[in-house]
């Protein structure tokens, strides 16, 4: 009777370790998703300010081609009297 209690015992102890192990590997691959979920996000925003910011340095190499028309003037020093 006393090894049955204690392979009884043992059963149930093992049935519901597993149990919480399977409940842990759930969570993990929960949290592995939102995870990547996550990356995913930060790589689109990523490639999207960088296509903005491709976009600018077009525009402003543009803007300077549009500019070399234009007389410039360089003053180095201005005496105020």
């Amino acid at each position: 009777m006393k090894k049955l209690v204690t392979f009884l015992f043992l059963v149930l102890n093992v049935l519901s370790f597993s149990d919480t192990f399977n409940d842990n590997e759930d969570e993990r691959t929960i949290l592995k998703q939102e995870q990547r979920v996550e990356q995913e996000r930060l790589q689109k925003e990523f490639q999207k300010r960088e296509e903005i910011f491709n976009q600018l340095k077009s525009e402003k190499t543009d803007k300077q081609e549009v500019s070399t028309n234009e007389i410039k003037f360089h003053i180095s020093q201005i005496n105020l009297e």
